[in-house]
């Protein structure tokens, strides 16, 4: 417990991986007690018991157990920001702690206390956690409420496991996935081989090169192919055998997260490895769904009924672009892409002007026989939304960290975009002065100004949203310029929604 504890507050205050990745490494190859290795793995991982009791229930003991009066708790509260870190600073040790427990013993007198009444687990509290070290109480506190967060990502404990084990990032996960199929993670499994491991791991994914104009690439050859791409998720899909792993570019395996994609390749013959992305089926669904999806530690069936996803082929590694168009003609769920052959300039720029109203966010135009993408980003759509609410960051002028901008539906005004990444060319003195004059109400850093100021919003596409009252989600807004005090000026929520309904 004290090693895990130590190695949680070493985590807790570094920023660098190559450090945390150090730490991970040094407390797996040093903990002596295997059981304790494989549970403090777990907790890392989010992999955590249930809670014993929730923080309602404990404020409610908390008087009790800590012998202050419960107004006093509550200011304490106020003050540190959190329960379950006030709680451990009032408590005071009545029965001291002998020697040393570890983390394995402490889980398995926790789970004692499952279903326990409140007055075994208040006298647990005041007669044994009390009695623990500080640092070791706070963490006992957390684990007996459920709240303890991992202080790192996934990708680099995969990375820390890689290099204690002696294997590569993929294989890493690639076992560890296995592992949490299974419901099974410890380093006697992880240790072991998988059956042609090295053929279900990704291969390099290619190289990605921003071009802002068609002459940024030579095109006089004509030796170029180039299809329109929609927002998605970059992925490979591995098919072998019986398995199907779809990676994403980040390193993790997702097959889990999209049945509807995975379920549907088995029964192809084939071994395939096809690099592409992962995008809505239905092309008005939000990719927020699947980023909150791919988020999740198991899906429900609400979840593949609001978001169908499907994989788009851009290129298979190991056979050629019209086999792929055979095998997958009337697939469900996994299609290739559509190619063009570069004939001009000129056809080439029109498809380009053309992306938003096919629903492309850009084309990407690929040198036949060659893995390179060169992506050009579409024309970005504008909008003339009004200004509703701006945030502060600091109480100086330009401490501004977001402006929100919304549009009129019949005489309701609703917010329909969020800008966090303020341009440095606007004022922000003259936006603070206008906020100064114009507030109608404060929420702590938030002012709602009047609605009359209309600035040029430009973001890169847009979807609808059942979960915003707009019915409307903006990608990546930006503010262009400010273009005047006149809310006449600005466009509806109807406009918006031409703007969707002109995608083919």
């Amino acid at each position: 417990m004290k090693l895990f504890t130590a190695l949680v507050q070493d985590l807790s205050h570094t920023s660098d991986e190559v450090k945390t990745i150090e730490l991970l490494t040094d407390y797996f190859t040093s903990a002596q007690n295997p059981v304790c290795r494989d549970q403090a793995l777990n907790f890392l991982l989010g992999h955590l018991p249930k809670r014993i009791i929730n923080s309602r229930q404990l404020k409610r003991l908390a008087p009790d157990i800590t012998g202050f009066p419960g107004w006093l708790v509550e200011r304490s509260e106020n003050e540190v920001g959190n329960f379950v870190q006030t709680l451990h600073l009032l408590l005071r040790p009545k029965y001291p702690v002998q020697g040393t427990i570890s983390l394995t013993e402490w889980m398995k007198e926790l789970q004692k206390y499952r279903n326990a009444p409140e007055k075994a687990i208040q006298d647990l509290i005041k007669e044994k956690i009390s009695g623990s070290p500080e640092d070791q109480r706070l963490m006992l506190l957390k684990l007996l409420t459920g709240t303890f967060k991992s202080p790192v990502s996934k990708k680099v404990t995969v990375n820390s496991l890689a290099k204690t084990l002696g294997i590569t990032p993929e294989i890493s996960c690639l076992r560890l996935y296995h592992c949490e199929l299974n419901r099974q993670i410890s380093f006697e499994n992880l240790s072991r081989k998988i059956e042609s491991e090295e053929l279900l791991v990704p291969t390099e994914f290619p190289d990605s090169i921003p071009v802002p104009t068609a002459d940024s690439c030579n095109l006089t050859d004509k030796k170029w192919e180039y299809f329109g791409k929609k927002e998605g998720i970059e992925a490979q899909l591995i098919k072998r055998g019986d398995s199907v792993y779809l990676w994403t570019r980040d390193g993790e395996i997702v097959s889990d997260k999209v049945p509807e994609i995975v379920g549907s390749t088995l029964h192809i013959r084939s071994n395939l490895t096809l690099y592409g992305q992962v995008i809505p089926k239905n092309k008005d669904a939000p990719l927020e769904l699947l980023y909150s999806r791919l988020n999740k530690k198991s899906i429900t069936k609400k979840d593949l009924e609001d978001f169908v996803a499907q994989f788009e082929i851009w290129e298979s590694f190991n056979e050629d672009h019209q086999k792929i168009n055979r095998i997958f003609a009337n697939h469900p769920n996994v299609r290739p892409v559509e190619l063009h052959s570069y004939t001009s300039k000129e056809a080439l720029i029109d498809f380009h002007n053309k992306c938003r109203v096919r629903g492309f966010s850009g084309l990407i135009l690929k040198p036949l026989n060659k893995s390179v993408y060169h992506r050009w980003k579409a024309n970005s759509l504008a909008a003339n939304l009004i200004l509703m609410y701006v945030e502060f960051g600091r109480v100086d002028h330009t401490g501004i960290r977001s402006m929100t901008f919304g549009a009129y539906l019949q005489n309701e005004l609703l917010p329909v975009a969020k800008v966090s990444e303020i341009d440095s060319e606007l004022d922000a003195g003259e936006i603070f002065n206008f906020v100064k004059e114009n507030t109608l109400e404060r929420f702590g850093p938030v002012r709602t100004v009047k609605p009359f100021r209309v600035y040029k919003i430009e973001f890169d596409g847009l979807s609808k949203s059942s979960r915003r009252k707009s019915g409307l989600v903006l990608a990546c807004p930006k503010i262009h310029k400010k273009i005047g005090d006149d809310p006449r000026l600005a466009h509806s929520i109807r406009f918006l929604t031409g703007l969707l309904s002109r995608r083919k």
